[in-house]
């Protein structure tokens, strides 16, 4: 199949299956996408964001000697050099003022459109200009549209391999899935998303200077302001920012399974996941400097971060499921899991500083670890009220480990645990054309955690910290209904009542709105608030009409319509942080060949061209940035089946 679309949109997919005799066989599926971005960057029509750039191709090998016995062994390769999306959020919206102070609070606030210092006002950052002189230092209001110097670099490579294996013993069917996975990212952007330093170099004609303090570059100490200040030009420097992550797993799932015709089914299995070892994983924090002259080439920090080690998880668990009679079952499960987690420090090694990217070697006198164990359950019933009717009822427990508490601790942190309620009633009606499902659902949730942000350089950190509890509850319900041999319909519904029970998040970066805690503190009590991305209701409905055109093939136009109430993006209740309810409106065309050998599709997704709010952050210097779904876009592909 190819598609293309607006943006340029050029996608090129496809899979063929390879019989090589009687007992083996191979498939081998590929893709290539590429698209310019949603976000066009004013400054530099060449670098926006939110693009695609990847390619993907996986190799599967199969072996069946005999009716008992199959083993599928998997490669795949995945890349992705696009943009990206920045770091958190791509669109700076402002600064939230309080008119009547000159402070700076999210709650009470209004958006001044600025990121740069303006006298008499707080918030703002020094790297960005100082406004309304500079024009690098106030905001665009289109949504999708930006101005960067910093041309983003973002490189991602996965690859694993795998193996499933399914063996039939008689008694049980044995399964494998065992694999291994390497990931690498790089990933560098304009941290201060503006044009700052360059554009002020074109302007004032300006190209010389040093972002940083002479006295630290040579290994004489750590520097004052001047690590983002170009002495020679008397400008703020540019700031780049971004993180490198490395990791090699493996992981195991084998599992047993009954295949008696009694009453009594069971299943019996362990599995193991693990990247614990100090070369498995490694994250690095990199943090650098660019003046005018050489904006593509920054000049790291001496307070970036590092950590490396990771997780061993292994878990053996059991199910059994009885039937008491044809319409009634019961089913019981335990599953006892043992996390240990390893964390070692991060060094920088100074003579790095102007290198390419910087280079980082481990501490090992910097270990935190800690091992937690847990046992958990799940019990349900299903009764079957008639041959097209079931309703269920079950409960079940689960957790996340926690992570080392401090330098050189043996404990983690508390898990993260829910407990997890539902009753439901699945349905064939109106003689099989249609199923309707209802579902009634409460999670518990537990040791929930939650991100500050802690001043750190010029920037700000974001670190995990304990939030609170949760209740997470609501109604859903389901519907696919084959009206006439012709006509499709699909629905459903989401309702929602979910509150933070007791929930707080820390505060570092607004000046009022808070409480002040006893140790001096800004913070949000959120208890009895709702959470984030939990509107009261979301509905959603897809039409579809196969119009027969004999030996033409088949016409399928189509329809899928999303509606949303208002919802918040953050916790804490930001006045920007708020999205109104909206709807969605993707359409699409389908011509089908009387063999179904072509196919071609028209389609335009969010025809409506709706603006919606998919994330909201703040950074450093009490700035607003915020996330936006994807525009209008619209296409065709075409596929042949051969």
């Amino acid at each position: 199949a190819a598609t293309v679309g607006d943006y340029d949109y050029r996608r090129f997919e496809g899979f063929i299956n390879i019989p090589m005799g009687e007992h083996f066989a191979a498939r081998l599926t590929a893709s290539d996408t590429y698209q310019d971005p949603f976000v066009e960057n004013t400054f530099d029509s060449g670098n926006g964001l939110k693009d695609e750039d990847n390619t993907y191709a996986r190799l599967q090998l199969l072996w069946a000697p005999n009716d008992s016995f199959d083993i599928t062994v998997t490669g795949t390769y995945w890349e992705d050099t696009a943009n990206g999306n920045a770091d958190y959020a791509y669109k700076v919206l402002g600064i939230p003022i309080n008119p009547a102070t000159g402070q700076t609070n999210g709650i009470d606030g209004r958006l001044q459109a600025r990121q740069g210092v303006q006298d008499g006002f707080g918030g703002g950052k020094e790297f960005t200009g100082v406004f309304p002189d500079n024009s690098t230092a106030g905001v665009i209001d289109d949504p999708y549209k930006i101005s960067s110097d910093f041309e983003p670099f973002r490189d991602i490579e996965e690859t694993s391999f795998s193996a499933l294996v399914n063996w039939d013993l008689g008694f049980a069917a044995l399964r494998a899935n065992l694999g291994m996975f390497q990931y690498e990212e790089y990933r560098l952007t304009d941290s201060d998303i503006s044009a700052n330093p360059t554009l002020h170099g074109q302007e004032n004609g300006v190209y010389t200077g040093l972002c940083a303090d002479p006295s630290w570059a040579a290994g004489g100490g750590s520097g004052t302001l001047w690590w983002y200040w170009d002495a020679t030009t008397q400008q703020q420097c540019g700031i780049a920012a971004g993180q490198r992550v490395q990791s090699d797993a493996i992981q195991a799932d084998i599992n047993l399974n009954s295949q008696s015709d009694g009453k009594l089914q069971w299943t019996l299995g362990y599995f193991l996941y693990d990247d614990s070892d100090p070369g498995d994983t490694q994250y690095e924090f990199v943090y650098g400097y660019a003046n005018s002259e050489t904006p593509q080439a920054p000049h790291w920090a001496h307070w970036m971060t590092s950590s490396y080690g990771g997780t061993k998880s292994q878990a053996v668990y059991g199910q059994t499921e009885y039937s008491f009679t044809d319409r009634f079952r019961m089913t019981a499960g335990l599953r006892y899991s043992e996390d240990e987690r390893n964390l070692y420090g991060g060094v920088v090694i100074p003579e790095s500083r102007f290198d390419d990217w910087p280079s980082f070697r481990r501490d090992d006198s910097s270990v935190n670890k800690g091992d937690d164990d847990h046992v958990d359950w799940r019990l349900a019933a299903q009764y079957d009220i008639g041959d097209d009717m079931m309703f269920y009822a079950s409960a079940a427990t689960g957790y996340i480990a926690g992570s080392p508490v401090r330098v050189g601790s043996t404990e983690l942190s508390d898990p993260n645990e829910v407990e997890a309620f539902e009753l439901g009633l699945k349905s064939v009606l109106l003689d099989g054309s249609m199923t309707l499902n209802f579902a009634l659902y409460q999670n518990d949730f537990d040791g929930l955690s939650t991100t500050t942000f802690v001043p750190q350089g010029g920037t700000i950190i974001a670190q995990t910290a304990p939030g609170g509890s949760m209740t997470a509850r609501g109604l859903e319900v389901e519907m696919v209904w084959q009206a006439t041999p012709a006509l499709k319909i699909t629905g459903g519904a989401n309702f929602d009542d979910s509150e933070l029970d007791e929930f707080t998040e820390g505060e570092s970066r607004f000046s009022e709105g808070g409480e002040i805690s006893p140790a001096g503190t800004r913070v949000y009590d959120l208890s009895g608030k709702k959470p984030r991305f939990s509107p009261d209701y979301t509905l959603n409905l897809g039409i579809s009409y196969d119009w027969d055109l004999g030996s033409g093939g088949v016409l399928i136009p189509g329809a899928f319509i999303f509606h949303t109430d208002d919802y918040k993006t953050q916790n804490v209740e930001y006045f920007f942080a708020q999205q109104d309810a909206y709807t969605t409106v993707d359409l699409r065309l389908t011509w089908m060949s009387g063999s179904g050998a072509f196919s071609a599709q028209a389609y335009v997704k969010n025809a409506t061209d709706e603006e919606y709010l998919t994330e909201t952050t703040v950074f450093s210097g009490a700035r607003a940035f915020a996330d936006y779904g994807d525009p209008r876009t619209y296409g065709l592909r075409v596929g042949y089946n051969f």
